[in-house]
């Protein structure tokens, strides 16, 4: 915690919280020599990236590498100034495969060549889901949960028409399954189940797109929040349909925000809430492909299609390589 022992590198306290990892450089540590930090085994079933803070400051920087399964997937040297930066890895490609990552710092050319690394996350990569599938690992799609600090009762998976009469869909808005909340006893007015992601990683303008469904002469609310900030809500009777219900989420990019669903039982036991087709869609974008790919896109929008054609376009500046 606070300033490495070398003045003119390292950082001068945690990027969050009080302590951090550093490569310390001084002798009898020689040029070239490095320090590893991996992890074991890793078992996610979701598209996942991680992020971290790293701080290179100092003269002689040498280098700072991260490998999944010891390919490399991110590397940075030299001197970036005495400030805390942004690391972000998409490990999504080998999730299902176990992998092991490591981080690698190695000292440069001499002494004023401190690493430091902290707030390492792990966070979700934006999925659609029509929850045609059970959970698994407690997640739908690998990104939804429930929240089982704040509410009070769970969403309910289901297909066809929920028990109760005159509320609540005859079925999925797309596929067989749903999402809902029974309202029924035992469940009280006004208590609420709430659905959520952990969070999530995104660098373009997107927006949520969902179907939504709240049939019921006692229909309470639904609402959805993005780290706590309401951005939709809904509530009373909206008849026996189901309709479409849109966020734009582009203000939150690379802020990793949270994602919440949080429908309430109104005044009786008419209030049942169903929600389906949960999409994440890109919003438009100019792109004159000043900027290599991020997360395998130009500008956030544009990608190769790996299906369907045999080679991929290319990024040039000047001329081509052909008379």
């Amino acid at each position: 915690s606070g300033k490495t022992k070398s003045n003119e590198t390292g950082p001068s306290g945690a990027a969050e919280g009080s302590k951090y990892l550093y490569i310390e450089t001084s002798n009898p540590i020689k040029s070239d020599e490095a320090a590893i930090l991996q992890t074991g085994p890793l078992y996610f079933t979701a598209d996942m990236a991680m992020r971290f803070n790293y701080h290179m400051y100092g003269q002689d920087m040498g280098s700072l590498v991260v490998t999944v399964d010891g390919a490399v997937v991110w590397s940075e040297s030299g001197n970036q100034g005495n400030k805390w930066k942004d690391g972000v890895v998409d490990i999504s490609p080998f999730q299902g495969t176990y992998p092991t990552i490591s981080f690698k710092a190695t000292k440069g050319s001499g002494w004023k060549s401190d690493v430091a690394i902290d707030g390492i996350q792990f966070v979700h990569q934006l999925a659609d889901c029509s929850f045609e599938t059970p959970k698994k690992g407690g997640e739908y799609c690998g990104l939804w949960h429930d929240n089982a600090e704040d509410d009070q009762f769970d969403w309910s998976l289901h297909s066809g028409k929920t028990k109760s009469n005159e509320t609540g869909p005859s079925g999925a808005a797309e596929g067989s399954k749903y999402l809902y909340i029974e309202t029924s006893n035992p469940i009280k007015s006004d208590e609420a189940a709430i659905l959520q992601t952990g969070p999530l990683y995104f660098t373009a303008d997107m927006a949520m797109r969902f179907n939504y469904h709240m049939y019921g002469q006692d229909m309470g609310s639904l609402v959805v929040t993005v780290d706590g900030a309401v951005v939709w809500s809904e509530s009373g009777n909206q008849g026996n349909k189901w309709k479409d219900g849109v966020v734009d989420i582009s203000p939150f990019q690379g802020t990793y925000p949270t994602i919440s669903f949080k429908a309430t039982k109104g005044s009786g036991w008419k209030s049942d809430v169903a929600i389906d087709g949960i999409q994440f869609v890109h919003q438009l974008a100019d792109c004159s492909f000043e900027t290599p790919k991020k997360g395998g896109e130009y500008c956030g929008l544009w990608h190769d299609n790996a299906e369907d054609d045999q080679f991929d376009w290319s990024l040039h500046s000047g001329k081509t390589k052909s008379n």
